[in-house]
């Protein structure tokens, strides 16, 4: 017999009877399930991850995706395809098992210096079953999912030289993508952090060139830092710089390690340090400046005797007040171990 499948597809019983020409019971064989593959038709892909307009990157993106032929086929998704705002060729591609009609891969997409809107969209390919239709080796494209590659900044400062206490200063920076472009229209949040006193801060949105500039005011050693904020598709990044001021006293201790409640001595010399300047020794204390001893200064320096009975490593500093010369001053920080 010649049984003609064309347009069938899927599982048939297929049985055979005798009859005879004298009447007798006719008898059927017994009967058996056969399998008639269905021609083969175009995968089908979908992008299941991310979804429309989220942000994502920077960096490499994984775009998950799924693909399928029709069950009972002679092929399977062999490969999945990844194509940005329309491109002609795939950007990435991830392979397929090929022995499944279903199909789910991660695709590593790299978004470096593709920062804004972008589309993607998926294809299918299958295995080698398709050949018999060789137009159905090729899925279509999938519908186009929109998202946002967010973009790095790279925030600099240009370095600041040393004034005198009480004077003015302007920070400036620009900031840049992470290939040098400048980034426009940005905030950039300067906050000053004082050796001593309050911290400050003051923002500013970059030119079109992406640079800033913010005034300040020192008194002591300052800490600035500017950090971009973040907006749109941008990241923030921050850096930070140290703006010195002339007239820090010059300290150090007599002993750096003493044994509990012996007496210590803790110098400190400035230029032009007018006699009976008050001068303060603080030690540092759950994140906090205490005040240890008082007293007043000498012509050109101060000398402050101290005992602490806490064994440990304390961190100590002196504070001089303002004269006709500068204002407040602080000098750096030194440690002492009690033993």
């Amino acid at each position: 017999f010649n049984w003609n499948t064309a347009g069938l597809g899927g599982a048939y019983i297929l049985t055979a009877r005798i009859t005879s020409t004298d009447a007798l019971t006719a008898t059927s064989a017994p009967a058996i399930t056969v399998h008639v593959p269905l021609p083969p038709t175009k995968p089908t892909a979908t992008i299941t991850d991310p979804t429309a307009s989220a942000l994502v990157g920077p960096g490499t993106v994984t775009v998950h995706a799924t693909a399928s032929t029709v069950e009972g086929s002679v092929s399977f998704p062999a490969a999945i395809q990844l194509f940005v705002d329309g491109g002609a060729s795939p950007v990435a591609t991830a392979p397929c098992a090929g022995d499944s009609y279903d199909c789910a891969a991660d695709i590593q997409w790299s978004t470096t210096g593709l920062y804004g809107a972008h589309t993607l969209k998926v294809r299918a390919t299958a295995t080698d079953g398709c050949q018999a239709v060789p137009s159905s080796c090729t899925g279509n494209l999938s519908s186009g999912v929109a998202v946002t590659v967010a973009g790095t900044t790279r925030t600099v400062v240009t370095p600041l030289t040393t004034v005198r206490s009480r004077s003015g200063v302007i920070v400036k920076g620009r900031v840049t993508t992470a290939t040098g472009a400048a980034v426009a229209g940005i905030p950039v949040k300067v906050t000053a952090t004082p050796a001593i006193g309050t911290p400050g801060s003051r923002t500013r949105t970059t030119d079109a060139n992406g640079y800033f500039a913010v005034p300040f005011s020192v008194f002591t050693n300052t800490v600035f830092v500017a950090a971009t904020q973040p907006t749109g598709w941008w990241l923030g990044s921050s850096t930070a710089v140290r703006q010195y001021v002339t007239g820090v006293p010059l300290c150090t201790l007599s002993a750096t390690t003493v044994r509990a409640g012996v007496r210590d001595v803790m110098t400190c010399r400035l230029s032009g340090l007018p006699t009976a300047t008050p001068v303060a020794l603080q030690y540092l204390v759950a994140g906090k400046w205490r005040t240890l001893v008082k007293t007043t200064s000498r012509t050109g320096a101060a000398y402050i005797a101290f005992t602490i009975r806490a064994k440990g490593y304390w961190y100590l500093r002196t504070v001089i007040a303002s004269n006709k010369v500068y204002y407040t001053s602080v000098s750096a920080t030194a440690r002492v171990r009690i033993i």
